[in-house]
């Protein structure tokens, strides 16, 4: 019976406090279908905010069409879309063409979900590549497809995500077993995931020039966690950022539009004052993602160009797989750049998923080192 709204939404209207079990599906809107032997939604769930209390989150929900039985369930989590509400992926394009693999996670006979993480598509700041954030969110999408029992969602599900998403999934696999004991996480699956936070966002003020993912970063954890901007920014750097933070970047437009705020942040935007700040530092530290127990299955892919995500972190996070006993599957895109990563290695990398869904051992390459 699919779960409606009188059965699953707890809404308070005049408080707007969300109530129900991470999972519950609030609403449930049929859309369009990207293929035609698939269905659709669009979804409100329930997920847990980084207060413990309970949050509304949106996203898709893609099925077989059909009728169908504990079907394996891969959580995409999205790319960097921006902080603003209205950057939600599940808003802003149609066919959903930002989740990697669909069709081939589709021809499988998988469900797929796709989260907007909360303050996409939803109330209150994003949490821009806060872990426990996404995670939480991506783990609560899997609760929702198995909820909307017209999907034929099980409980076994593997996150697989890009950029931030890789981040997401990588979270995800971290927290999955204290988080959610009722559902079974198969194996973790990331393209071009950032793994050193500190690393890579002194990377791109002080080698790339590519300001906006930390203008990002900055504009949100000073409001998610209240760390002061005045310690690391100028008053006229904490106006334009202010600019800045209501950019997206998904279309051509959006990636315009983000140049030029780019050049607004103009290149003093940040200094050592950030690396040398230990308020800073220690949210770096606290939403590096750690590692699922060991034995979890993991897949990495990463372009050997990235300017975004240097190869070199996710080497050394490759290694740290290999050294604590997870085995690693790691494909290298030799010229390979960023933003293509995760529909150049998705093929591969839903392959992968139907070995681990099948039961089949893991490849390792941790013998090889492909990364090096």
């Amino acid at each position: 019976m699919i779960v409606s709204v009188a059965l699953a939404i707890l809404l308070d209207a005049a408080s707007t406090t969300v109530l129900g079990p991470p999972g519950t599906v609030l609403d449930a809107r049929p859309v369009p279908a990207p293929q035609p032997f698939a269905r659709a939604w669009k979804i409100r769930y329930v997920s847990t905010g980084l207060d413990g209390a309970p949050i509304a989150v949106s996203g898709d929900v893609i099925a077989p069409a059909g009728p169908g039985k504990n079907r394996p369930v891969v959580a995409w989590a999205h790319p960097t879309s921006g902080i603003a509400k209205d950057c939600a992926p599940s808003l802003r394009g149609p066919g959903f063409s930002w989740i990697s693999g669909l069709k081939d996670a589709l021809a499988h006979g998988y469900v797929v979900t796709a989260t907007d993480y909360p303050g996409l598509g939803s109330d209150g700041m994003h949490p821009y590549l806060v872990g426990i954030s996404e995670a939480r969110a991506v783990i609560d999408s899997v609760r929702a497809a198995h909820n909307l029992r017209v999907t034929g969602a099980g409980t076994r599900y593997i996150p697989w995500g890009h950029s931030q998403g890789g981040h997401a999934s990588l979270w995800t696999a971290q927290i999955a077993h204290a988080y959610a004991p009722d559902l079974e996480l198969v194996a973790s699956a990331a393209a071009a995931p950032p793994t050193d936070l500190y690393d890579i966002v002194r990377y791109h003020v002080d080698k790339n020039g590519n300001r906006i993912l930390a203008a990002y970063t900055l504009k949100s954890w000073s409001v998610v966690y209240a760390a002061p901007l005045a310690p690391i920014l100028d008053a006229a750097s904490i106006r334009k950022l202010d600019v800045v933070a209501k950019t997206c970047i998904q279309t051509k437009l959006d990636t315009y539009r983000a140049l030029l705020g780019n050049v607004l942040l103009g290149a003093k935007f940040l200094s050592e004052k950030l690396h040398r700040n230990p308020t800073w530092n220690a949210l770096f530290a606290k939403n590096t993602p750690a590692l699922a127990p060991a034995g979890t299955p993991y897949f990495i892919a990463q372009g050997s160009e990235d300017r975004i995500v240097p190869p070199a972190t996710t080497a050394r996070y490759a290694q740290r797989l290999c050294d604590t006993k997870h085995p690693v599957a790691y494909l290298r895109l030799p010229g390979g750049g960023h933003v293509s990563t995760g529909d150049d290695s998705a093929s591969a990398a839903v392959a992968w998923m139907a070995d681990r869904f099948a039961g089949k051992a893991p490849r390792n390459d941790c013998a090889a080192k492909p990364w090096l």
